[in-house]
């Protein structure tokens, strides 16, 4: 019989451990030889699932037991031995948090050894999969979740690698952790996963960027209304300014008015101030700015429907528009526009 062999049996002693609770070595011997195995290769069969950690030999009764039964004993692996947690507090104390954590919380732990056998698997997660503690206890891992994207991480993890990643069974999103155990001399014997479920998390998460896409598409949807760039007559185009313009929304305004003049090759480019009830030194600078790179692109920028209110702060301000047409109202400084249309002015 090949180890290979003797696992496969060793497996389906597990699973009859996990479902029926300890029974002695007698027992599980004369359930090999009921499948035709000698009383040799039955030995065999039930020492390699001891030698592969499927199950253990119970110290009080003497029987064999699935390991999951051992978390309910006040014993803990640690390294290469076993350690009473009667004569350790600090391992009773980390054991019981552990209870604690995998009863409430929404993880779930497993691990796997070297043969590929899942010989731990609980946690209050596993639930949401219809699943039970120890449910894949003794069966193999390439078996079971071979086929799944977390095979080559489990993988990656066996070569010594602390692996985080995601992925999703079951309808679940998981966040997982695999990480190698070593023994003493440095050689990964399992390899530990803890699975998270992330699910509403991830979900919140993408309804919050669903909703910050809308309220950013809206954002320029208000911004494109509240300064818009009309063409009122071929190669002249208005630009009603409304509210207060600040050093984004006057950028935005640049950028899509310089577009504007170039595609539409406008020769005119009215500034109407009329929905501007009020100027500080840094509105009347980009205005300025606005209408210098409008002229720089062979085009000429006028301002129309100044309120008296401005007209006095930007006098008080001693903002310079020398050189710079205005007109009282937005009609007389279209007429201006048609004139050099008519006469061929830029």
């Amino acid at each position: 019989m090949t180890d290979v062999q003797a696992a496969a049996y060793a497996a389906a002693v597990a699973k009859l451990l996990h479902a029926h609770g300890p029974a002695p070595r007698e027992r599980l011997l004369a359930g090999c030889l009921a499948f035709g195995l000698s009383e040799e290769q039955a030995n065999a069969s039930v020492d390699r699932g001891l030698a592969l950690s499927l199950y253990v030999v119970d110290p009080a009764t003497g029987h064999l037991r699935a390991p999951q039964l051992l978390r309910r004993e006040p014993t803990a692996f640690l390294g290469d031995g076993i350690i009473d947690a009667r004569k350790d507090p600090d391992v009773a104390r980390r054991l019981a948090i552990l209870r604690v954590l995998l009863s409430t919380a929404p993880v779930a732990m497993w691990a796997v050894d070297q043969a590929g056998y899942i010989i731990y698997y609980e946690g209050k997660a596993l639930e949401g999969l219809g699943l039970q503690d120890g449910q894949f206890v003794g069966q193999s891992f390439h078996e079971v979740f071979g086929e799944h994207a977390c095979a080559p991480y489990v993988a990656r993890a066996f070569n010594g690698e602390i692996v985080e990643v995601s992925w999703e069974y079951g309808g679940i999103i998981w966040q997982n952790w695999c990480f190698p155990l070593k023994n003493a001399a440095g050689e990964v014997e399992l390899v530990s996963l803890v699975s998270m479920d992330v699910t509403e998390a991830r979900h919140a998460e993408q309804e919050l960027r669903e909703r910050l896409t809308t309220i950013e598409r809206q954002q320029r949807v208000i911004s494109e209304l509240s300064t818009p760039i009309i063409e009122v007559w071929d190669k002249v185009l208005a630009l009603p300014l409304l509210g207060v313009v600040d050093s984004t929304r006057a950028a935005m305004v640049m950028t899509n008015l310089l577009g504007e003049v170039v595609n539409k090759a406008s020769q005119f480019v009215l500034l109407d101030l009329t929905g501007v009830e009020a100027v500080d030194t840094a509105t009347a600078g980009y205005m300025l700015d606005l209408l210098r790179a409008v002229r720089l692109l062979g085009a000429e920028g006028i301002i129309t429907g100044i309120r008296p209110s401005v007209a006095q702060t930007m006098v008080m301000l001693g903002v310079d528009l020398g050189g710079i047409v205005t007109h009282a109202t937005l009609r007389q400084g279209l007429q201006h526009c048609l004139r050099g249309l008519r006469q061929g002015k830029v």
